[in-house]
């Protein structure tokens, strides 16, 4: 799973939904008809032989800010990519509406990324965003 499949889930809501993962397509015999001569599977693909890849979610907040006025949403979602990098990303709109998205932060760093999280959290609080 690439980043831009990542980011797609995330903004449909699908991301978090346990271990998200792209499995290899399986590769079948034709059916076998009486009289027909025997025909061999095709071989199979080298790639698909390989494990599957997979972004593991480490942390989802979901927050939200409703008054009078406005009803909008804060989702921060923190992932390990295949890759082995850490990534935070941060959904945000009115309810309902398609979210935009900013990558907070991309990189090696496990701890740099909780941290990042956190930051962002802290500062949506302070604002009046509510734990949804």
């Amino acid at each position: 799973m690439d980043l831009e499949q990542i980011r797609k889930a995330m903004r449909e809501g699908t991301f978090g939904k346990g271990v998200l993962t792209t499995e290899p397509t399986k590769q079948t015999a034709p059916p076998v008809i009486a009289d027909a001569p025997a025909v061999e599977a095709p071989p199979v693909i080298e790639a698909a032989k390989e494990a599957p890849k997979t972004a593991v979610l480490l942390s989802q907040v979901r927050l939200y800010c409703k008054n009078d006025k406005s009803d909008k949403v804060y989702n921060i979602d923190t992932a390990q990519l295949p890759s082995g990098e850490y990534q935070v990303v941060a959904c945000w709109g009115r309810r309902g509406a398609k979210l935009q998205e900013q990558v907070k932060y991309l990189g090696p760093d496990r701890s740099k990324a909780s941290r990042t999280a956190r930051e962002v959290e802290d500062e949506k609080r302070a604002k009046g965003y509510m734990l949804a």
